[in-house]
């Protein structure tokens, strides 16, 4: 995670503000559990498997999602 991040949970979402740049992102419901449990060293298998349980959907479903998640994030530089 970058350093210049200030991230504040508002409601069920996570906003994120990049000082450096100026901007604010925000995180849905699933990317924000996604960055929590990376954030306490959960790997892809551990997150694909809690969030498949949690919501009763395959998780190949889920593996195409948080990927498309990480790589929103990664461009986004917010990890």
């Amino acid at each position: 995670m970058k350093k210049n991040l200030i991230f504040q949970k508002i409601n069920k979402e996570m906003v994120i503000f990049d000082s450096e740049k100026s901007l604010l992102y925000s995180l849905n419901k699933t990317a924000y559990y996604i960055w929590k449990k990376l954030k306490l060293a959960w790997n892809k298998k551990q997150i694909i498997d809690s969030l498949s349980k949690k919501y009763e959907v395959s998780k190949s479903k889920i593996e195409i999602d948080y990927d498309k998640i990480i790589k929103e994030m990664r461009k986004k530089k917010i990890m």
